[in-house]
């Protein structure tokens, strides 16, 4: 990736300290990343709010601040249907900078 925002002296950290993104997308601009994990989540409605939650929360028990390649698909099996997400969870490398 390599691309990086002016450096106004406000560090990636600090910036992404309570931030946490969800690209579709295979890579965020301007932001080097270290892949942790493919990660994966199903709920038993259509509830997408409960998705996007639930794979934050397992995308942040393992050091996660972000995930890359997000995508949902429905699954109907006979009985119901289901939401499965999933993406890579990934690490911001550190030292970067960004502005807010």
């Amino acid at each position: 990736m390599g691309h990086y925002i002016h450096n106004w002296g406000v560090s990636m950290n600090k910036v992404m300290e309570k931030k946490f993104i969800i690209a579709t997308t295979c890579e965020i601009p301007g932001i080097d990343v270290y892949i942790l994990d493919i990660i994966s989540v199903t709920v038993d409605d259509l509830n997408m709010e409960e998705v996007i939650s639930k794979i934050k929360e397992k995308a942040r028990s393992i050091g996660a601040n972000g995930i890359v390649g997000f995508n949902v698909e429905a699954a109907n099996d006979g009985n119901s249907v289901k939401l499965i997400g999933y993406g890579t969870a990934v690490k911001f490398v550190e030292g970067q900078w960004a502005i807010d």
